[in-house]
């Protein structure tokens, strides 16, 4: 997968959902404030317009948008759990972010289309939670590769 389409953080020290959207928007937006604070934004309204939670401990943090210019997987694992996320979601300790462009290619849609299917399952699921560094986790989400 290209570098700049998947981003894995592990043992990430953040400790509630605000930090946890500051440090996707500023890792996203490259120094850009505009589109940071819409990064920020567009991540609550869509936590807000339904849960975000695909499994125990895993959340699914996405937008799409016109004003992203590239699209970003970020695979984000805690170094320690959140509690309380929120009314309706307990701990959380692997965020898989999704950040579409809106003219994205047809490609890299088919491939996170792919990667959206894989998590769905839930042994998956748990070998993200269980892998302890970048390399496992890259091998594991392996977006965007000929193996798809």
């Amino acid at each position: 997968m290209d570098d700049k389409l998947l981003n894995v953080y592990i043992d990430a020290e953040l400790h509630s959902p605000e930090e946890i959207y500051h440090f996707i928007s500023e890792h996203a937006a490259s120094d850009d404030q505009k589109l940071e604070t819409m990064i920020k934004q567009g991540l609550r309204t869509r936590a807000l317009a339904g849960n975000i939670q695909i499994a125990e401990d895993v959340l699914l943090p996405h937008i799409e948008s016109s004003d992203l210019t590239e699209t970003r997987v970020m695979i984000i694992k805690l170094k320690a759990p959140i509690a309380g996320w929120s009314k309706d979601i307990g701990r959380v300790k692997l965020l898989i972010v999704i950040l579409l462009a809106e003219k994205e290619t047809k490609e890299i849609k088919q491939a996170i289309a792919e990667f959206m299917r894989k998590i769905a399952d839930e042994k998956y699921l748990e070998k993200l939670l269980n892998a302890n560094n970048k390399e496992a986790i890259n091998d594991l989400v392996n977006i965007g590769r000929k193996s798809l």
